[in-house]
């Protein structure tokens, strides 16, 4: 059953990753301000799945709950959900060539790091657009 942190971080994907797709489908201008904002979010989301991810885990450690497949593949959709979305912020921050974007670099290390969460766990390929409910979306 979906906790309501979880449910929570979802919506907030969620409403991140629709807001990602207005954003690129708006005329390109200068919008460094915006992009940056995009990044901040970006990040926090990824804290946001990162706590889930720890909570979990430490819980199934502990022997507080148990370990199910389930509960495992919740918290890689988490991470897949958020790639796909940061992959879009990405490519809006690649539009901003020349411009110093703020937490740019720590939004690729979070990418490399969800990457390889998820590659740990089995997944032979993870670039954050082959997660199947986003391409459902669009």
């Amino acid at each position: 059953m979906m906790s309501l942190a979880r449910a929570y971080t979802l919506r907030q994907i969620r409403s991140h990753a629709d807001d990602a797709a207005w954003f690129a489908s708006e005329p390109r201008a200068d919008r460094a301000s915006i992009v940056e904002e995009f990044v901040r979010r970006s990040n926090e989301l990824f804290d946001h799945v990162s706590a889930w991810d720890t909570h979990w885990h430490g819980q199934v450690f502990r022997d507080e709950i148990p370990f199910t497949p389930e509960g495992e593949e919740e918290v890689a959709h988490l991470s897949r959900l958020w790639l796909a979305a940061c992959a879009r912020t990405l490519e809006m921050a690649e539009d901003q060539s020349g411009k110093t974007i703020e937490g740019l670099d720590r939004l690729r290390l979070n990418a490399d790091d969800a990457r390889g969460a998820l590659m740990d766990a089995g997944e032979s390929s993870v670039t954050g657009r082959n997660c199947p409910e986003w391409n459902r979306k669009r």
